[in-house]
């Protein structure tokens, strides 16, 4: 009787101790997908309503500026180069027509030529450029899902990640493009998860994927859209260098 009422309780003190290691076993690193916007990036929507060259980049630093030489818009338009060139922060017509008509597909470049807002005596005219990209209204996308891709990178990549690799603020990331034919290119790391071999592994699970279902415009128009596959904790520092919108 009494050897029986101390197996009951050696029992009743291990029963918290399986349930804790069930909750181990099946935790896992959070993990995801994002896109990997371009540094300048807007609608199609937005784009044909911008009226000044703050519209497109919301960083641009007008308060440098004292006086606008040149301000030259070069887009494509059904596949042909076209330039438009005002003299102000304010678009005109044909630069705001332009803009309108871009192809969607096709970066826009926009150079600033200005006199600075400074107090130097020698205040030479400067320049400052940068590019604009149009958001797919549809992003590209796994064939079967989004459950179905983290289904695949769950057996694929993080069943079989050390134990303790990711831990804390640690965050592994791997870019890839995904082509106008829904082709996955040029699979990279970005942040090493510290372990050769895991990096490896997920690259190569990257490059082995099937084909995705290709970003598009409204218009009908694919394009390339680039993504990064994370595994750990977002706020890691290096999160803002991504350009991803969680």
């Amino acid at each position: 009787m009494k050897n029986s009422f101390l197996f009951l309780l050696v029992l009743i003190a291990l029963l918290p101790l399986e349930n804790a290691a069930q909750d181990v076993e099946i935790r896992e690193p959070s993990f995801g997908f994002n896109v990997m916007y371009p540094a300048v990036s807007m609608t199609k929507k937005d784009l044909a309503s911008a009226v000044h060259v703050s519209d497109l980049d919301p960083k641009f630093p007008a308060s440098w500026i004292r006086e606008y030489l040149r301000v030259e818009v070069t887009t494509f338009e059904k596949g042909k180069k076209r330039m438009t060139t005002g003299h102000q922060e304010k678009l005109n017509r044909e630069q705001r027509d332009a803009l309108a008509k871009a192809d969607p597909d096709k970066d826009i470049s926009i150079s600033v030529r200005y006199i600075p807002e400074n107090t130097l005596v020698d205040n030479p005219p400067k320049t400052l450029e940068f590019t604009c990209s149009v958001d797919p209204e549809t992003d590209a996308s796994y064939p079967e899902g989004k459950t179905g891709l983290i289904s695949y990178f769950r057996q694929k990549v993080i069943r079989h990640l050390p134990e303790g690799l990711i831990s804390g603020y640690d965050l592994a990331a791997y870019t890839f493009t995904i082509d106008e034919k829904g082709q996955v290119l040029d699979p990279a790391i970005f942040n090493t998860s510290g372990d050769d071999q895991m990096d490896a592994l997920v690259l190569e699970v990257i490059r082995n994927m099937p084909k995705w279902v290709p970003a598009c415009h409204a218009d009908g128009t694919r394009d390339r859209q680039k993504f990064v596959f994370t595994i750990g904790n977002l706020e890691n520092c290096i999160v803002p260098l991504l350009n991803i919108r969680c």
